[in-house]
């Protein structure tokens, strides 16, 4: 009998403590911090990736705007050689935003962005920024929307040959 009383008693005390102010207990399991950062849109997600060599960011639907939050997350990962952006939809603007910020990178030697929707002003923003870039000295950029002009190309990636950085168009 007094087993069912407190048992009553407690039950009681508890639908009256609202869940919020119950404090967690050290046998609470600790809480792993989220793996995973979206960016903008509920189908765009991307693993956070600290030790890799190559930050993989191919087919995320990323245009300029979600680049250039998606800088920060780049600038973490200190070991990143490779950058792939293949198969998205970011312009000359937004990679003109982004070369400009990671030129300071400590590790990345290598940014592809091939089947994107630059043009080919974007070689004239690497030779603008060639001078800052401490190790990024590869480029990729096959099959771009908008890469129409052949002889600013050729010009452009003659020039930048010329500074020891490796382009393929």
């Amino acid at each position: 009998k007094y087993e069912t009383e407190r048992a009553k008693q407690v039950s009681s005390s508890r639908a009256m403590t609202p869940k919020h102010s119950l404090k967690p207990t050290s046998k609470s399991p600790a809480r792993r911090p989220d793996t995973k950062t979206t960016v903008s849109s509920s189908q765009t997600t991307i693993a956070k990736t600290f030790d890799s060599e190559e930050l993989n960011y191919s087919n995320k639907d990323l245009d300029d705007n979600k680049l250039y939050m998606l800088f920060f997350e780049f600038m973490k990962n200190k070991k990143a050689k490779v950058l792939n952006l293949d198969n998205n939809k970011i312009s000359e603007i937004g990679f003109g935003l982004m070369i400009s910020k990671l030129s300071t990178h400590p590790s990345l030697e290598k940014i592809s962005m091939s089947n994107n929707y630059a043009n080919e002003s974007i070689l004239d923003k690497i030779i603008e920024s060639a001078k800052k870039l401490k190790h990024i000295r590869h480029f990729v950029f096959k099959n771009n929307k908008y890469f129409r002009k052949k002889a600013d190309i050729k010009k452009g990636v003659a020039a930048l040959e010329k500074l020891n950085i490796k382009v393929e168009v």
